[in-house]
């Protein structure tokens, strides 16, 4: 009779998991509202010329594509803080210029935009309650 050795198919928590979201909501939070706050404080100024615009949501995708670069490229564990506030900011820039992307006129102010920039806020603070409650073992 043999050692039953099969692996484990269930995703396994990580011990620090809800402090990592929580820097991701802090980090998202606060991206959203200094940015508002700066471009009220500024007059909403343009990067580029009279044909190219670079939006803020580009510097957002940049931002989320080295927080999900990080943890791959390194095993240190400060990276996963590293991590967490680049996809944080990212995803703040990212989500402030949502009102461009569900009109047809790109409009930044469109007014269903908050709550979709809130509706992922909460949405992420709901996988922090979740994460925080678990106690050990799986995640899932």
């Amino acid at each position: 009779m043999g050692l039953d050795v099969r692996p484990i198919r269930k995703l396994v928590r990580r011990a620090a998991a809800g402090r990592y979201v929580l820097i991701v909501l802090l980090c998202l939070a606060t991206s959203v509202s200094l940015t508002r706050f700066f471009l009220e404080l500024s007059d909403y100024p343009q990067l580029g010329n009279d044909e190219l615009h670079i939006a803020h949501v580009l510097w957002g995708g940049l931002l989320l594509m080295s927080g999900a670069l990080l943890p791959l490229l390194f095993a240190n564990r400060g990276i996963l803080d590293s991590s967490a506030v680049l996809n944080g900011v990212g995803m703040g820039l990212f989500l402030d210029e949502v009102g461009k992307f569900i009109t047809q006129a790109n409009d930044y102010f469109f007014p269903a935009a908050a709550p979709i920039v809130y509706a992922f806020f909460l949405l992420t603070l709901w996988i922090y309650m979740l994460v925080r409650s678990q106690r050990k073992g799986y995640f899932i």
